[in-house]
């Protein structure tokens, strides 16, 4: 059995949910009003900014984005939410690939630029945040350990400049990490345990996170219930097994562009050693011929006529008359 597929056993058997990492799920659950409380805090406690302010102003732009809609324009949508003069855009990133962030940042710009509209006199542009939720931890591009990066700009001075907004970057994969680290385990914060929820798929494991806390149970219930629904689990049982595929086409890939690696180095390596062969051969001939030149002068020197000299030594005539 490969690895997916005992994923969707443990689904249909109970034992694990399909984690909000899943597109359709991370929508459909995000935007769910009975996970309306759950949403404040999570951006509350990255952002900053008061629950009462969020609580009273939040209004998602995009409140269609149930399972139904799967593989429709509006599932291709991020969850955009706004609050006052602000615009909060949270993607979930489910697996690394060149060119991810690229993108992110694109969707980024492209908020920005909607805001400013060509003829207007005045504009009146919103703050625009960006969220995004990276299940990897991949950050060799930022360079850094932490698990939640913020970008903002900031004038050489390190003043801030809030008219730009802000960029987040958030690793699951580090939360994760700590999760399953008996030793750091104690140290999750709250917004840590809320982030677990969107990436952990282990019931038991919900269960114990979400313990005690009412938004995070109500947010764990709807996770289940979504992952009682088979149209769901078909649907999560194609992704997975189009990662599977994937993955294996570029294992076999990378194995094969290892081994044509490894050969050009072989080839390399041949090569140098003919260049150096080809060298100590040039240098004996050097020597080789600056010893009959010295024969042949020698001869000369003993009175040897010509003929003698270019059957002895094999030089032309010419060559035997520049030694003179």
């Amino acid at each position: 059995m490969k690895p997916y597929q005992q994923e969707i056993k443990e689904i249909r058997e109970k034992k694990r949910v399909i984690p909000a990492t899943f597109d359709p799920v991370f929508k459909s659950v995000l935007t769910n009003k009975k996970n309306r409380n759950y949403l404040v805090d999570l951006i509350s406690s990255i952002t900053e900014m008061p629950k009462k302010i969020i609580d009273k102003n939040m209004i998602i732009l995009n409140n269609e984005l149930g399972i139904e809609h799967y593989n429709s324009k509006k599932m291709t949508t991020d969850i955009l939410v706004e609050i006052e003069k602000n615009i909060i855009n949270l993607e979930m990133n489910r697996y690394y690939y060149d060119g991810l962030f690229n993108k992110n940042d694109a969707y980024y710009h492209k908020l920005m630029a909607d805001q400013y509209k060509c003829g207007d006199k005045k504009y009146k542009a919103k703050r625009i945040i960006q969220i995004n939720f990276n299940n990897f931890s991949n950050y060799k591009r930022f360079r850094t350990n932490e698990a939640i990066l913020k970008f903002e700009m900031r004038t050489k001075t390190g003043v801030v400049n809030n008219s730009f907004g802000e960029v987040y970057h958030i690793s699951l994969e580090k939360i994760k990490n700590k999760w399953y680290n008996k030793a750091r385990k104690e140290s999750l914060t709250p917004l840590d345990k809320k982030l677990l929820m969107l990436c952990i798929s282990s019931k038991q494991s919900l269960e114990e996170i979400a313990k005690g806390d009412e938004k995070l149970t109500m947010f764990k219930d709807n996770l289940e219930e979504i992952s009682n629904n088979e149209k769901v689990i078909g649907l999560y049982d194609s992704e997975l097994a189009k990662e599977y595929e994937n993955n294996c086409i570029k294992k076999e890939h990378e194995k094969k562009e290892k081994k044509l690696n490894e050969m050009k180095e072989e080839i390399n390596l041949a090569k140098e050693k003919l260049n150096l062969e080809k060298e100590e051969i040039n240098l004996e001939k050097e020597e080789l011929n600056n010893r009959i030149y010295e024969l042949a002068k020698s001869m000369l020197e003993e009175n040897i006529d010509i003929d003698t000299i270019k059957k002895v030594t094999s030089l032309t005539e010419e060559e035997i008359n520049n030694l003179l």
